[in-house]
């Protein structure tokens, strides 16, 4: 009797330790993903924009006047997206390491939402209820190391720019921070397209959907189309299924259009346009053309959707693999829907580049793992698994290798230039030697440089520069062949 006891008692315990191990490999995992991202964060310098948006009328901004004369200038001059350039501008009063640290955390919360989006637990059948009324659950299991890994491993490698998007602080504020906060506001609506009954009613989300979503709207135009065309579809969706639409996704909806309406109809981006050369081809013509360009890119190797295809075809024909292949199917149409309304939404715009695509492959990037994470239990063995995190641990590796060497020497390019003009901070006009920079060739960390062998087009950038430095004009010196 006491041998039976010991064996039930040793088999809790392995249970338990079992469940520990799998606790801090993950935390483990997380702890990784974060360092390295911190690390290069704090070796990339303010590039660019960064000190564009820190000067205003031959002055460096240090007062809170000055940055609300800033932002209503740029509103009215230039153009409507005011959180992410307010952000910019608050940027000249914290140091490079406190920003450093505060752009990891978001990215991190960024890279957790997208593994909890493809993870979501959700009540999925009202087929065979029990006596009790408790609907069947379908719970994805824990979270495993392999899968934190990956989840890092897609954002990282499909992101067309991922340094401009993640690690220049200018750029994170408009795309990173945009997304991670558009994942957020997604993750509620996802759970109620799901029939979550919990979302029916909920009077604290009718408190704060209002605002929240208006902010939404109001974050950059890819954000904000997106939430709006989304919260129509979902409105649509609901009503045909329920005959009506919960209070607090209708208040959402009308926050998402006073927020994008706000930005749309900013008078700087009416004055901008005037400055803008566009084509002559009709934009009927040309935004569609574009879109379909644009849209085919991510079916090449380079993206995203050639995995995912290759995880359909493989995967979908045997349903048995898959938990809960009807749900997975409905992901296929929800996430790969948000791929191409926010896709048309940046395609819009006049300024479209690959920066902007950054949400496109985060939508796709959920929808890819959603697939992958519902693969059954028995399917991965512990041997397997194994090989998955070594393979990660591989990817993640490579990408460590070339982000520290390439941050390394763009952090020591800057470091040359600083160094440079201190050692003539006494002239009116400072000569900095192209030979002192450094050009990143990883699309890893920012491609983005304080200058470039055309001084016409990065004047703005050196009169920024000269005004942050307190130092005279400085003037850029090719580098001797």
């Amino acid at each position: 009797m006491n041998k039976i006891a010991f064996l039930v008692k040793g088999k809790v315990v392995l249970k338990v330790s079992a469940n520990v191990s799998s606790k801090l490999s993950v935390i483990g995992a997380v702890i990784i993903v974060f360092a390295l991202v911190l690390y290069i964060n704090l070796r990339t310098p303010f590039l660019a924009d960064d000190y564009v948006f820190q000067v205003y009328k031959g002055k460096k901004i240090e007062t809170f006047d000055e940055i609300y004369a800033y932002l209503h200038n740029f509103y009215l001059t230039w153009g409507g997206r005011l959180l992410p350039t307010g952000f910019s501008v608050v940027s000249s009063l914290f140091s490079k390491t406190v920003l450093s640290i505060i752009n990891s955390i978001v990215f991190l919360i960024l890279f957790l939402m997208v593994l909890l989006l493809a993870k979501t637990i959700v009540k999925t059948d009202t087929t065979n209820v029990g006596n009790s009324g408790d609907l069947k659950k379908d719970y994805k299991g824990p979270i495993k190391s392999w899968q934190v890994l990956l989840s890092f491993v897609f954002i990282a490698y499909f992101s067309p720019a991922f340094g401009q998007d993640v690690f220049w602080i200018c750029g994170a504020y408009n795309y990173l921070w945009a997304t991670t906060y558009l994942l957020i506001l997604i993750y509620p609506l996802r759970l109620r397209t799901l029939q979550k009954e919990s979302l029916k009613h909920s009077w604290w989300l009718c408190f704060l959907a209002l605002p929240l979503y208006m902010i939404g709207g109001f974050f950059n135009e890819g954000c904000g189309a997106t939430l709006v065309v989304s919260l129509v579809a979902i409105c649509i969706l609901l009503y045909k299924r329920e005959k009506k639409v919960d209070a607090w996704i209708v208040l959402a909806f009308i926050g998402a259009v006073i927020g994008f309406l706000l930005l749309a109809l900013a008078p700087g981006n009416f004055e901008r346009m005037k400055f803008l050369n566009l084509p002559e081809t009709s934009k009927f013509i040309q935004i569609p053309l574009m879109f379909f360009k644009i849209l085919w890119s991510y079916f090449t190797p380079q993206y995203l959707l050639f995995p995912l295809l290759f995880v359909i075809f493989i995967l979908c024909l045997n349903k048995e693999c898959l938990k809960n292949s009807r749900r997975l199917y409905q992901d296929l149409l929800f996430w790969g829907f948000l791929v191409l309304v926010s896709t048309f939404c940046f395609v819009v715009s006049p300024s479209y580049d690959e920066r902007v695509r950054f949400i496109g492959t985060v939508f796709a990037c959920i929808l890819v793992l959603s697939l992958v994470l519902n693969i059954q239990e028995y399917l991965i063995k512990k041997k397997f698994e194994i090989l998955l995190n070594l393979a990660m641990f591989g990817f993640i590796y490579n990408f460590a290798v070339v982000c520290i060497n390439e941050t390394n020497l763009i952090y020591k390019s800057s470091l040359n230039i600083t160094k440079s003009i201190d050692e003539q901070k006494q002239q009116a006009v400072i000569e900095v030697s192209g030979c002192d920079i450094y050009v990143p060739t990883s699309p890893f960390v920012s491609q983005y440089k304080l200058m470039d062998d055309t001084l016409e087009n990065f004047t703005m950038w050196y009169q920024s520069y000269s005004v942050y430095k307190n130092v005279g004009t400085i003037k850029f010196v090719p580098c001797e062949k």
